[in-house]
């Protein structure tokens, strides 16, 4: 019987969740950066993987943080402290248009989301309701903001503006959501009983999942920025895939078994998500991929083996560039959401590393396309994209995101083998000292 505190937690935990992940990955309005000069909203949009980056290392050491200090009410207490730094924030960018200020206020955003989510991800550690309710804010936040028809300033803000019935990232969240937010943490707050978290598993070294976090997200940005410059060469797609699984791999075994499994499985979510890609979808099948994520997240509970969704996602991606482009996003969505929702059994947060695999997945994929299409003024000239064409990917980034989905599998199956016990040595009991002769005396 779930308890109407538990039910709180969920909801507050699931929305929580859902609003960092929107505030990171969409850190203002297109109608606030059309106020700017181009030069200015290049900027700002060049800006958007670095503040996402910190916002992930932000609540890597959030995590940890929040986890030594072992109470959940501190941690609610933390992410009300976020949520109020995002509704000033807000406040503040919708009161102004310099550029300046919606740099400055952007960065705040990535540092208030960062921390939301780290410790709404502590304050749920070892229950079952609110800590499903975070993981499906998390999972669910990922697959509307990758296969929505425009994402932030990554897309055509034309097209989306002059087709209503789509669904589309371009708007930041309005302040009354983050007050309403605010006040269902105050509520959970409230109402949690004071007690212990489970007791972290980093005796020896309590910053392991921020080296984690630094390795697999610095080696992200730096590729992103590269094949910003590179193009979508052979080449460059292949550096790109072997450095990301490289980095992946690095986390995945810096943490414990657990948590480096659920690196393994956002890295390969977010490159089949990028293969996929996005296009036209009405905004009423938002509700169905959040059927289809909760259905499969019950059979990823029931089962609950990570190696069967990790060796699923290869075949969504090779789905999505084989299958003719007017079948393969309705087929590769609903497919990439089942899967998702079996992962994100594997997600369920326990430790401070696995609060970081649900941040790795807001990160911007290492094989996503450059979704920009022409504004007439960006610094980024859409190569394969047409203004008013459905979006689609390039099939060398599909084979790239093939490649990360199959290496991440293969990952995940050698990490999911348990290592032989070492047998305890006896403990040999000092010989007493004797007195008198001895043996040869």
């Amino acid at each position: 019987m779930v308890r109407r505190g538990e039910a709180l937690e969920g909801v507050t935990a699931f929305l929580a969740t859902a609003v960092a992940g929107l505030v990171l990955v969409v850190p203002l309005s297109f109608g606030r950066s059309c106020n700017c000069t181009p030069y200015q909203v290049n900027r700002l949009v060049l800006n958007a993987p670095r503040e996402a980056a910190i916002g992930v290392l932000v609540a890597a050491v959030t995590a940890v943080v929040a986890v030594s200090l072992a109470r959940p009410r501190t941690a609610w207490s933390i992410a009300l402290a976020a949520t109020l730094l995002l509704v000033g924030t807000r406040t503040l960018e919708e009161h102004s248009a310099s550029p300046d200020v919606l740099t400055t206020t952007a960065y705040l955003d990535a540092i208030g989301s960062g921390i939301l989510l780290g410790a709404t991800g502590v304050a749920v550690l070892g229950r079952r309701v609110p800590a499903t309710g975070f993981v499906l804010g998390g999972i669910g936040t990922f697959l509307v903001i990758t296969l929505s028809q425009a994402s932030g300033l990554f897309g055509n803000p034309h097209r989306a503006t002059s087709e209503p019935r789509v669904w589309s990232m371009l708007e930041a969240q309005p302040v009354w959501l983050l007050g309403a937010v605010a006040c269902l943490i105050g509520a959970s707050l409230l109402v949690t009983r004071q007690r212990l978290t489970p007791e972290t598993i980093y005796p020896e070294l309590p910053l392991t999942p921020v080296v984690a976090a630094v390795v697999l997200v610095m080696t992200q940005l730096a590729l992103v920025s590269w094949r910003h410059r590179q193009g979508d060469d052979g080449s460059a797609l292949t550096v790109t895939a072997l450095c990301t699984l490289l980095a992946a791999t690095v986390a995945a075994w810096l943490l414990p078994r657990r948590d480096g499994i659920a690196i393994y499985l956002a890295v390969a979510l977010s490159a089949t998500g990028s293969a996929i890609g996005t296009g036209p979808r009405p905004g009423w099948s938002v509700l169905l991929l959040l059927g289809l994520l909760l259905l499969g997240h019950m059979a990823g509970t029931r089962s609950h083996n990570p190696a069967l969704g990790a060796g699923t996602l290869p075949v969504i991606a090779v789905l999505a560039v084989v299958v003719p482009a007017a079948a393969a996003p309705t087929l590769a969505t609903a497919a990439l959401a089942i899967v998702a929702g079996y992962c994100s059994a594997a997600f369920q947060p326990r430790t401070a590393g696995s609060i970081l695999a649900i941040a790795v997945l807001w990160c911007p994929s290492t094989v996503a396309p450059v979704r920009t299409e022409s504004f007439d003024w960006t610094m980024i000239p859409p190569h394969h994209l047409g203004d008013w064409g459905t979006i689609t990917v390039t099939s060398g980034a599909g084979w790239a995101a093939f490649a990360i989905a199959i290496g991440c599998a293969i990952g995940v199956v050698i990490r999911a083998i348990p290592r032989p016990e070492q047998p305890q040595p006896d403990k040999v009991r000092p010989t007493p000292p004797r007195y008198g002769r001895t043996a040869t005396g």
